[in-house]
């Protein structure tokens, strides 16, 4: 009878064992479904980031083009113009050929030039510039102009020859 009272409480720690294994199972099979669930859901917003990271560089690309189109003929000007620049070293013609590229950067302030520049990043970018112009409306048209090249991704150094700004002033704006 010892014997038979020993194995019934072999077989009592066995059951609770069992059962206690069953329960940690159950523990772990929910966990891992909870897991599960939140790498789906780390999976579709890092898809979903993914997708709004090519649609804005795809935007930007499209912004640049818009612009590059609208001013191509300025554009064409000066780098008919700054060549020869470049390669002259005559005093007289190189004041001639910065005064041309002086008049054509100036073109690109044009008022009619900033309101088609500023409407091709308001349309892409949800009316940034409405709003700007709304909550600021301090900001010069030098200062849009400023912040729709900044949008545009256009660098440092093209931003101060297009408004005439030494490379330092564009950095500290």
């Amino acid at each position: 009878s010892i014997r038979a009272r020993k194995e019934k409480e072999e077989i009592n720690r066995l059951e609770t064992s069992a059962e206690e294994s069953s329960r940690l199972l159950n523990i772990l099979e929910h966990n891992m479904d909870v897991i599960k669930r939140q790498e789906d859901n780390n999976n579709r917003r890092i898809q979903e980031l993914e997708s709004n990271l090519r649609a804005s560089a795809e935007m930007l690309s499209q912004m640049r083009t818009s612009y590059v189109q609208l001013f191509r003929k300025q554009f064409e000007q000066i780098a008919t113009v700054f060549d020869p620049y470049r390669t002259t070293q005559s005093r007289e013609v190189r004041d001639q050929l910065y005064s041309s590229i002086d008049n054509l950067l100036e073109s690109l302030s044009d008022p009619s030039a900033q309101e088609r520049l500023e409407g091709i990043v308001d349309n892409n970018v949800s009316g940034i510039i409405t709003s700007i112009k709304k909550d600021f409306p301090k900001f010069t048209s030098e200062d849009i102009r400023f912040i729709c090249y900044m949008i545009m991704g256009f660098d440092n150094t093209s931003i101060s020859v297009m408004l005439n700004l030494s490379k330092e002033n564009v950095r500290v704006k």
